[in-house]
């Protein structure tokens, strides 16, 4: 039986990965910041879209309008298909307003029984191809205590695992402890590096679950349009 691929929606990766992310996985992306890993999410979540699918997307690193105006600088459109799971606001000062319907939002990142509550709810009954965005794993670690984070990831890799999703969860690299890195990658299916050297750019396939892929620094450029790999550099 041929494994069911989920499109990453990064021009050039998904040749590099025999078709995409493999169904039921879960991957980290580890990258210091300003790299395009949100990017990569964005496009994640496009492609998503493109091909009519369900898509959860958990925002803790920026305010969702900003998640919401990335997206539709990719062009995505009818944004109300996703659901946005907001764990930015609880942090701001002065009173929330009132979010639209596809939009929850957390009352505290330090309690992540919520987030997987909802996260159950929102993941139950997907079909195939489904997407799941955590942007990202680096701020459950600064506001909650990291077996519980771990006991989280734990969850929802399961939860990936009984669908016929793929999700994306972000790391910030230089962030955190070895061993929590280490426990992270190794709780995921999959972990995805990215570097920025001077003006170039590489992405790095560690690992990846059911994935005869390559081991080398891929070149890829960054723009208006998102990630893009340049496969000819990577094949000559």
């Amino acid at each position: 039986m041929v494994e069911m691929k989920i499109r990453t929606g990064i021009p050039g990766l998904d040749d590099v990965l025999a078709g995409g992310f493999p169904a039921k996985s879960t991957v980290l992306l580890e990258a210091p910041p300003g790299t395009g890993k949100t990017t990569f999410c964005r496009q994640f979540a496009k492609e998503g879209m493109l091909e009519n699918q369900r898509c959860v997307y958990v925002v803790t690193s920026e305010p969702v309008a900003q998640t919401i105006a990335g997206l539709e600088a990719l062009g995505v459109k009818d944004l109300d298909k996703i659901c946005f799971i907001d764990g930015y606001s609880w942090r701001v000062s002065g009173e929330i307003p009132e979010q639209p319907a596809n939009v929850h939002v957390m009352q505290s990142l330090t309690e992540l029984n919520e987030l997987t509550r909802l996260l159950k709810k929102e993941i139950s009954g997907f079909g195939g191809g489904a997407r799941i965005v955590i942007d990202s794993i680096s701020d459950m670690l600064l506001y909650a205590e990291s077996p519980s984070v771990f006991k989280f990831l734990q969850l929802f890799v399961g939860m990936v695992k009984g669908s016929q999703a793929a999700a994306v969860v972000v790391l910030e690299e230089g962030l955190h402890e070895p061993r929590h890195v280490a426990t992270i990658s190794y709780i995921c299916d999959g972990t995805i590096h990215f570097r920025l050297e001077g003006n170039k750019r590489g992405i790095y396939v560690k690992r990846m679950f059911n994935t005869v892929h390559p081991l080398k620094w891929i070149p890829f450029s960054l723009g208006a349009a998102g990630v893009e790999i340049k496969v000819s550099d990577f094949f000559a």
